[in-house]
């Protein structure tokens, strides 16, 4: 991909001396990519003994996110918040983690105050997180959002925060999150 890349773009792969080897969409490269890079963040910045894992959000991202920070942290709960949560999703979570963790329903609130690692993939378009309710100490992944004019966090949050993003130009011009 040259430039930005669209969720309807295609990827090209190719060998040494221009052989094609594949094309492939890459809206599957670039979930697995976005939940790959908050495990990076989180196995690099949060705390290492953080055995309560929140998800915000109920969608692929969250799910991705929920399986990749379980490969870099011992989680022992996870604690789900969305409007989607069912105990379908949970018996889904439980088999995709490899069971041995609680997986349990909460609102964000409650998720908020709890978890050592929280992970945010919402599309909202206003805060779902308020940085009054955030446990102290707490990771936050926060990846839902990519315009400038929609905020999963809100003001407080950001400023209880240390903010690193993963491509600076990107952030200050796509993350409303940032707007404060």
């Amino acid at each position: 991909v040259i430039g930005r890349a669209d969720h309807s773009d295609l990827v090209s792969l190719f060998r040494p001396a221009a052989h094609l080897i594949a094309v492939m969409p890459w809206a599957p490269i670039e979930r697995a990519r976005a939940s790959a890079v908050s495990a990076l963040a989180t196995k690099h910045l949060a705390n290492e003994k953080a055995p309560c894992l929140g998800i915000v959000g109920t969608g692929t991202q969250a799910r991705l996110h929920a399986r990749a920070i379980t490969r870099v942290r011992n989680v022992k709960r996870v604690l789900v918040s969305g409007e989607k949560f069912s105990q379908e999703l949970a018996v889904l979570l439980a088999r995709e983690l490899g069971g041995g963790m609680a997986i349990e329903a909460a609102d964000v609130s409650r998720a908020a105050s709890l978890a050592d690692i929280l992970c945010v993939c919402t599309d909202s378009r206003m805060p779902v997180l308020l940085g009054n309710e955030l446990r102290k100490g707490c990771h936050v992944n926060a990846v839902g959002t990519t315009t400038f004019d929609a905020r999963e966090v809100d003001t407080n949050t950001v400023l209880r925060s240390k903010v690193v993003l993963e491509d600076r130009e990107i952030g200050f011009s796509q993350a409303g999150d940032l707007r404060i």
